[in-house]
């Protein structure tokens, strides 16, 4: 089974994440670009593209969340092929998705949970070996693609962990607290 298939057949990735089936259809793409111009004509506030780009996340969805976590201390290389084809997946979709609404977007929200309530579900040197490469392809082509801030969002409080890291792959902000963010001008 390709990649394409199995998202296809998982619950989690089956439908379109925002907006989903309310822009499904031939025309969807543009029912989105006109409400996303009229949200940009009709607010001074800075506006979210939710565009998500989950990694460990279809990992965990596709070969079950204990499967997957052993799969990245036992079978590395396998992961990698599987990671490759995922942002591969991602990129085409981030093209597509920020020619068709970037230029009304402030910022794009990637993310990924790679944590829990109490901590990160993996170690930073599997971060650094699976995951932080891959946000950094993905957030630099985001930040090629359109005039908007990045930013990421993760549970597991990994900003005091991992924020060094995050922001060395990309310009985002990486902070605990929500900054204000402007609309662009």
């Amino acid at each position: 089974m390709d990649l394409a298939e199995a998202l296809e057949e998982c619950m989690w990735t089956a439908i379109a994440a925002p907006p989903g089936p309310l822009v499904s259809g031939p025309s969807g793409d543009q029912v989105y670009r006109q409400g996303a111009r009229a949200l940009w004509l009709n607010t001074d506030k800075a506006i979210i593209g939710l565009f998500g780009g989950n990694l460990l996340e279809i990992g965990e969805f596709l070969f079950r969340m204990d499967n997957f976590l052993g799969m990245l201390a036992g079978e590395p290389k396998k992961v990698h092929r599987f990671l490759d084809r995922l942002v591969e997946h991602h990129l085409a979709n981030l093209e597509k998705f920020l020619r068709n609404f970037g230029e009304y977007i402030d910022i794009i929200l990637f993310g990924d949970d790679l944590g829990m309530q109490t901590g990160p579900l993996i170690s930073p040197a599997m971060y650094r070996e699976f995951f932080k490469p891959r946000h950094k392809l993905l957030w630099t082509r985001a930040k090629e693609l359109a005039e908007a801030w990045t930013r990421w969002s993760s549970n597991g409080n990994l900003v005091r962990t991992w924020c060094s890291g995050a922001a060395a792959a990309t310009p985002s902000r990486c902070t605990t607290s929500s900054p204000s963010f402007r609309r662009r001008t």
